[in-house]
C-alpha cells in the first residue's frame, strides 16, 4: 500500500503517453491511492491534471494532512462553487478529520 500511489501515477502517465484520455474514474483511483498514503502533494498535482468530480475532491480532502488544513478548506470552498455537484457527508467528514489532526493538545 505504501507505494501503490507511485504505481497508480505511473499507470496514468503511461495512459497519457499512449494517447488515452484520462477519465474521472482513472484519476479517482490514483487520487485514492495518494490519499491512502497521505501523499497530498501528488494529490494536488492530480487535481490540476484531471477533470475532477466529487469523488476526486473527496479523495483529495482525505489525502490532506494536519499541516494542510488551510489547503483542504480552500478545496472545500472550491467544491462548494461547482455547479454539477455539492459536498457530501464524505467531503465534510474528510475536512473535519483534517481539522481534528491539526489541533495541538
Amino acid at each position: 500500500q505504501g507505494f501503490a500511489w507511485q504505481h497508480a501515477l505511473l499507470l496514468l502517465k503511461m495512459a497519457q503517453r499512449d494517447g488515452i484520455e484520462l477519465k474521472a474514474s482513472m484519476c479517482n483511483a490514483a487520487m485514492s491511492a495518494c490519499a491512502a498514503s497521505k501523499e497530498w502533494r501528488q494529490a494536488m498535482a492530480l487535481l490540476s491534471e484531471c477533470e475532477p468530480d466529487l469523488v476526486t475532491y473527496n479523495a483529495f480532502l482525505a489525502a490532506c494532512e494536519a499541516s494542510q488544513w488551510e489547503r483542504a478548506l480552500t478545496v472545500m470552498n472550491l467544491l462548494k462553487k461547482q455547479p454539477n455537484f455539492l459536498p457530501d457527508l464524505i467531503s465534510f467528514n474528510s475536512l473535519l478529520a483534517t481539522f481534528e489532526k491539526a489541533i495541538k493538545w
